[in-house]
């Protein structure tokens, strides 16, 4: 087997599997997004902050912790576009909060629809009636920033991480599997990111010869964790950075346990793009900008 070892943010060392789940599941609770993507964090408190359209405080995660509300003014309204594909019924969970503040006394928040991290050292376009959870990521050996977004539903759709990490690699299994890419666009217009070759990408992995599904994701590559050819994994993420390695993605990696949402064909996986959902998520992570 071909030696790929993973130790990214929220990620422990595996030997890859494919999925065994052939069922249609485009987004799944922040629970079971937590364990496969959360990044390393402290015990502690949570920064909250969501673009709500109204006056309303964003949803706070249930926690003895002290938690931060921010709220935004109105922000424009959703595109009605074609529905997604026919998916299994998500069920969302509110999120505990068991990390440490983010901000150390920096201030995030949104203003006139886009979210500004003090911590994190970046800003982004925050959909209307989206929220998000800022808190340090990483740990002591790797520090980082770590900022989860969730939707209107709240589930968490994107994660963001900014900051230190180890190598990637480990055992790769089966495959590899055809990967196509059926979305791009032009990302973080900075020195450092072209010359990484930044951008945004939607590709999916098709795991069907194993009996898995179409494996997906969206979000930041470069022209390493970017490149199209067939694998047994797929990453989404940007080394490199300022601060070490950027992430802005649904997800960065597939999960060792296979519960990633998939489509059970290209045709679903190519209606995606259709949704409001799938917009609104490229809109913001296309939106991203960085602090010197």
């Amino acid at each position: 087997m071909k030696s790929n070892h993973h130790d990214l943010p929220g990620t422990d060392p595996y030997d890859d599997e494919p999925s065994q789940d052939t069922r249609a599941r485009r987004r799944w609770p922040w629970a079971a997004a937590v364990v496969a993507l959360a990044l390393a964090a402290v015990g502690g408190g949570i920064a909250v902050a969501g673009n709500m359209g109204t006056a309303k405080p964003a949803p706070v995660a249930a926690s003895t912790a002290s938690t931060a509300a921010v709220t935004a003014p109105t922000a424009s309204a959703a595109v009605t576009t074609t529905p997604s594909p026919t998916t299994a019924t998500p069920v969302a969970v509110t999120p505990s909060a068991t990390t440490a503040p983010a901000t150390d006394g920096a201030v995030s928040g949104v203003e006139n629809g886009r979210y500004v991290s003090a911590s994190a050292g970046v800003s982004f376009n925050l959909p209307d009636r989206w929220t998000v959870e800022e808190m340090k990521g990483g740990s002591a050996e790797y520090p980082g920033a770590k900022i989860i977004v969730f939707n209107e539903a709240r589930m968490q759709v994107a994660e963001l991480y900014n900051g230190a990490t180890g190598g990637v690699g480990g055992a790769c299994g089966p495959g590899p599997y055809k990967m196509t890419e059926l979305d791009t666009a032009p990302a973080l217009d900075t020195p450092w990111a072209k010359a990484r070759g930044v951008r945004f990408s939607y590709r999916v992995l098709d795991l069907r010869a194993d009996g898995g599904a179409f494996d997906y994701q969206v979000g930041l590559v470069d022209n390493v964790s970017g490149q199209l050819k067939d694998s047994c994994m797929m990453f989404s993420f940007v080394s490199g950075a300022p601060k070490g390695t950027l992430s802005f993605a649904d997800r960065t990696s597939q999960s060792q346990r296979h519960d990633d949402p998939v489509f059970n064909s290209l045709a679903e996986a190519k209606d995606y793009m259709r949704t409001p959902e799938y917009k609104k998520l490229k809109t913001m992570i296309v939106s991203l900008q960085m602090q010197d």
